[in-house]
């Protein structure tokens, strides 16, 4: 059994990355995946790109873990598109190794 990260990466526009919009972001986002029933997830933001990005444990071997990290992703979008805190550059997703090595991304 392999675990990995199911990630959604969203990209701030410059500008909008303020650190109360960051905050309430992050809150946002642990909601949403609380509400798809995700015990364990990581949130994290790196400053210089101006990514928010949260990720949802899977197990690799698992179909079935790889869609419902899926859904929990998309319930964190709907929820990020939803609210008013920030206009976004871009949104996508990846697939990430537990030690943060990206193994798939369109980016």
């Amino acid at each position: 059994m392999a675990i990995q990260l199911a990630t959604l990466n969203i990209q701030f526009i410059e500008g909008d990355d303020t650190n109360d919009t960051i905050l309430a972001m992050e809150k946002i986002l642990e909601c949403a995946a609380n509400d798809a029933d995700v015990e364990d997830v990581q949130i994290s933001y790196v400053e210089k790109d101006r990514v928010i990005s949260v990720g949802i444990f899977f197990d690799s071997d698992s179909r079935l873990s790889f869609l419902e990290a899926g859904i929990a992703l998309g319930n964190c979008k709907k929820e990020c598109m939803d609210s008013d805190l920030v206009r976004c550059l871009s949104f996508w997703n990846s697939v990430n190794a537990i030690d943060g090595t990206t193994i798939a991304s369109p980016i």
